[in-house]
């Protein structure tokens, strides 16, 4: 048990990289974490028609919080210990990540646009928290960063949100095992070519410990990483399913702020036509 908690605490640490800090306001790798969970969180609520949801939000943040500093670090010893500090920027951080999903839900594009937005967000965490955790480094230098690697995040984000498009657009036509497949199919292919010119042609390639290539020469790295990168589509897809899981299911239900935003715009179409009838 101890190794298991132990295990935890080492993947772990990466998070605590601090990014800015000026006064009393700072940013490491764990703020993203809860920026993305308050508008999870929020996202769940709004589509199960909780009322009074940034109430609720913050409530459960605070009650984490508490659960986090008693057992998680009190008890368990999992993280790092905080100050009452950490505890107040990490809850108004995951309410700033509500309050951006509420706005997102509240738009009125949002049928439009919504879907991409949870694609382009769902691509964006998945590798966050590989690049982050695997921790790349390059043989230029160019291409290694502080904190996480730029590169590798930048890269990886963008290959996610094309797996996503691919495999979304494919399940219009067809089932998602074959969708699935067509678009790992797709995605494996674009990975061998793109990294045989990477490495051949530009000569870059991975650098951390135990690094071994792949197939070809190519795709440099430990085994966990030849894993990843054979199942990467499966963790984007599967991630991207949950959001636009309950963006449907709020689509569909009664949420308030839905009902408030239908109110708002009916209010102006009115004002509008009044306005137009008086003319």
């Amino acid at each position: 048990m101890d190794f298991f908690f132990e295990n935890i605490r080492n993947n772990t640490d990466w998070l605590h990289c601090l990014i800015v800090e000026y006064k009393l306001f700072y940013i490491d790798l764990w703020s993203f974490i809860h920026l993305v969970t308050g508008g999870a969180v929020l996202l769940v609520l709004s589509a199960s028609g909780s009322k009074r949801i940034f109430s609720t939000l913050f409530l459960l943040l605070v009650l984490f919080e508490i659960a986090e500093i008693s057992f998680f670090i009190g008890v368990l010893k999992l993280f790092m210990p905080e100050k009452t500090l950490d505890v107040v920027n990490d809850i108004a951080i995951g309410m700033l990540g509500g309050f951006i999903i509420q706005k997102i839900l509240t738009w009125k594009r949002r049928s439009v646009y919504a879907k991409w937005i949870f694609a382009a967000i769902s691509a964006a965490f998945v590798s966050f928290v590989w690049v982050g955790w695997y921790g790349y480094s390059y043989n230029h230098s160019f291409f290694n960063s502080s904190c996480i690697n730029w590169w590798a995040l930048t890269c990886w984000s963008f290959s996610g949100f094309v797996i996503i498009a691919i495999n979304y657009h494919l399940e219009k036509k067809i089932n998602f095992p074959a969708a699935f497949i067509i678009t790992s199919a797709i995605y494996l292919t674009a990975l061998v070519v793109v990294e045989y010119i990477a490495y051949h042609f530009f000569k870059l390639h991975e650098i951390t410990s135990d690094a071994e290539p792949l197939i070809f020469n190519i795709i440099h790295g430990s085994r966990i990483m030849h894993i990843y990168y054979v199942t990467a589509p499966l963790f984007y897809i599967l991630v991207y399913k949950f959001s636009n899981h309950f963006l449907k299911k709020y689509e569909k239900g009664d949420s308030p702020i839905k009902q408030k935003n239908i109110s708002a715009h009916s209010g102006h179409a009115y004002s509008f036509i009044r306005r137009s009838a008086g003319k």
